[in-house]
Order: C-alpha cells, then structure tokens, then sequence
C-alpha cells in the first residue's frame, strides 16, 4: 500500500511538469503570433507614414514655389506703392489709405500660405 502512495506521489510532479511544459509551449506559440502580427502592424504603420511624408514634401515643395511667387508679387506691390506714394507727395497729395489696406491684406494672405522648414512630418 506505501508503495502505491509512493508511485502515485512521484507520478504526479512528472504529469505536473509535462503539463507545465505544455503550457509554456502553448504561452509560446501565442506570444510569437502575437508577435508577428504586431511587427506587420507595425511595418503597416510604419509604410502608410512614409507614403505620407513622400506626399507632403511634395506639397511642400510646391508650397514654398508659390510663397516666393507671391512674395516676389508682394514686393512689386511695394515697390508699386512707394513710388506712387513719392509721387503723389510730389504734388502735395496723399494716395487713399484703402491701397495700403490692400497692401496689408496682401501681405497677410502671403503669410498664411502654408510652408515647413522641417524635414518631414514624422520622426522616422
């Protein structure tokens, strides 16, 4: 009967450890799926951010072609208005405050146009 109790007893801890085992390797498989699946989420991401960045320095640089198209109209309209300024106080007048508030609007729509010194939207 001791005998029984005894073999019963050293059984035991060996089902218990090739339980154990399985268990492990059970934890193991999901964690490396879980795994592989992050990793192509990641790539995803990683991917799908690229592309954008590609997208907005294109932009970009199309923006900042027309912010010094515009700026260059800007100084026209500058150069246009200080010399009709001069002349105008040539001959003791003084030109209508609505062309410098056009000026002012110009100047307002150049600085909302949309540019970035920065090398990309992401840091990838």
């Amino acid at each position: 009967m001791r005998q029984e109790i005894y073999n019963v007893l050293f059984k035991k801890p060996k089902e218990v450890e090739l339980s154990k085992m399985e268990v492990n390797l059970s934890l193991l498989g999901d964690l490396k799926k879980l795994e592989q699946d992050i990793s192509k989420k990641a790539k995803e991401a990683y991917d799908n951010a690229k592309k954008v960045e590609a997208d907005y320095q294109k932009v970009n640089d199309k923006n900042r072609r027309i912010l010094a198209e515009a700026e260059n109209e800007l100084k026209v309209a500058f150069e246009r208005l200080a010399d009709a300024r001069a002349q105008a106080k040539d001959l003791g007048l003084e030109l209508p405050r609505e062309f410098f508030d056009r000026y002012d609007t110009m100047k307002n729509f150049v600085s909302k146009i949309p540019v970035s010194n920065l090398g990309g939207i992401f840091p990838i």
